[in-house]
């Protein structure tokens, strides 16, 4: 099966919801309990490591989904026809789909079966599908991510480079590389599941592959028994950033240094976000004090 028409297949299963988890009849051969239970075992280390790396949270920074939204709030209209911009804004709605834990709760959920009918019972091939559709859905976003990510840091390369809107691009730059990072260490987490639990997929459905390496990911590479491919870093792509940075941004100039852009960047950040965890008295009303004035402010005028 090509990826358009697996894609497919995993679009249409995770729509599908199944009736029932487990089939009611108890299942009498001996080989199929024992395979069913050695997939009980893997559940287990799959769904503890998962557990334990919190694969479900993403990203694990919940300031970046905060400064995106303070962001596409406050610069939507002024932006809104910039590459970098509509780049941003493409990223951002892919990881709002990535806050929901769906899959984790399903592999939860028949690991738990398992070992309560003590695999007396045979999974559903339809939850088994359902199940493995939303793995295979995360893991694809992921690999989305990484690329929009990229697209997004090349957009604000560019701006940087002209030195159009520096401040602003270095700032998506930088939530955009952070997100590409966390998006790596989540899928080489999700690869390894899979690998480990494919086979409870393919008993429901031929469509799904033995391993990642059927998945065709465009984002980073699969050798042939599905394990991720360490590439190394480039350090060539830090240096460019940083005679971009040094040459459209004077050290010596007294209208904005390094160290007064930098300052600047984080006091952006901070009133984006509306931090307001330590006690100084605020200077200016933070942007969700803005936003909840006009509101009231909106209603009043309506009644």
């Amino acid at each position: 099966m090509n990826r358009e028409a697996f894609l497919q297949f995993v679009d249409k299963s995770v729509g599908t919801i199944a009736k029932k988890s487990f089939r009611s009849e108890r299942e009498r051969d001996s080989d199929k309990k024992q395979r069913w239970e050695l997939n009980r075992m893997k559940l287990f280390a799959t769904v503890t490591s998962l557990r334990q790396n919190k694969a479900s949270e993403f990203p694990a920074n919940e300031k970046i989904v905060k400064i995106y939204e303070a962001i596409n709030y406050k610069y939507g209209q002024a932006y809104r026809h910039h590459n970098f911009f509509r780049s941003a804004k493409q990223l951002f709605s892919l990881i709002r789909r990535l806050c929901n834990g769906n899959f984790l709760k399903q592999l939860e959920r028949l690991h738990k079966g398992l070992s309560d009918c003590k695999c007396e019972y045979i999974p559903h091939n339809d939850f088994l599908i359902h199940t493995g559709a939303l793995l295979c859905r995360r893991i694809y976003l992921l690999d989305r991510i990484r690329l929009l990510a990229a697209r997004n840091v090349d957009f604000d390369l560019g701006y940087i480079e002209l030195g159009h809107f520096l401040k602003f691009n270095m700032l998506l730059a930088s939530m955009a590389a952070e997100v590409a990072d966390q998006a790596r260490t989540h899928l080489k987490l999700l690869i390894k599941s899979y690998n480990e639990v494919a086979d409870c997929f393919c008993l429901a459905s031929d469509n799904f592959p033995t391993t990642v390496y059927g998945f065709k990911l465009e984002s980073v590479e699969v050798d042939n028994n599905g394990e991720l491919i360490e590439g190394q870093k480039n350090l060539d792509n830090v240096k460019m950033l940083c005679r971009v940075i040094d040459k459209t941004v004077d050290p010596t100039s007294s209208e904005m240094s390094m160290d007064d852009l930098k300052n600047k960047i984080e006091r952006e950040m901070l009133l984006l976000t509306a931090d307001e965890e330590d006690d100084k008295v605020e200077t200016e009303p933070s942007f969700y004090k803005t936003i909840d004035i006009s509101r009231k402010r909106k209603r009043k005028n309506k009644k």
